[in-house]
């Protein structure tokens, strides 16, 4: 896919996960892989307000990135650490969703409430509350070792098939 297809899908994933409800304000945040590349969402931007060439572009190995003028999210090491740790990771979406941080505080897993949750999604694991933005979130996130998890808020890591995690 190219660069511009995936400035595109990121956009109007972005604006889908406003009109679910999953993410308010400049909260959450929305990465993919294009080559070397993480295209991030930017920092103290609104995610239904993000046009296709407002992605950062951040080179996964190194952590630079190609604008001068705009910051990418506060969490970009958790987006770089996933990548580098998980090669076929092709996206990362992290948000807020209210009642998935309200089980948070009362699960240490989410239940399984629907007999399609178990075929489709499987065992959805919490990672325990780390500081935001920080070194150690990043790593714990990277490791976790499902293909979605909660944690203070919802991320999840999709591999090849977007159309299946949409």
């Amino acid at each position: 896919m190219s660069e511009q297809k995936i400035r595109e899908e990121l956009t109007k994933y972005a604006r889908k996960a406003v009109t679910q409800g999953l993410v308010v304000g400049p909260g959450g945040n929305i990465s993919a892989r294009s080559g070397s590349t993480m295209l991030l969402s930017p920092s103290g931007y609104a995610l239904e307000d993000i046009e296709p060439d407002e992605w950062i572009a951040v080179d996964i190995e190194t952590g630079e990135t190609q604008s001068e003028s705009t910051r990418p999210s506060s969490e970009v090491l958790m987006h770089l650490y996933s990548y580098r740790v998980n090669p076929d990771i092709q996206a990362v979406v992290h948000t807020h969703p209210a009642y998935t941080i309200a089980l948070s505080l009362v699960f240490d897993h989410l239940p399984h409430l629907f007999p399609d949750q178990s075929a489709l999604v499987g065992d959805i694991g919490f990672v325990p509350y780390v500081l935001p933005t920080t070194k150690l979130l990043a790593d714990v996130c990277s490791r976790k070792n499902h293909r979605a998890y909660c944690a203070h808020s919802y991320e999840s890591r999709t591999g090849d098939n977007r159309q299946k995690s949409a």
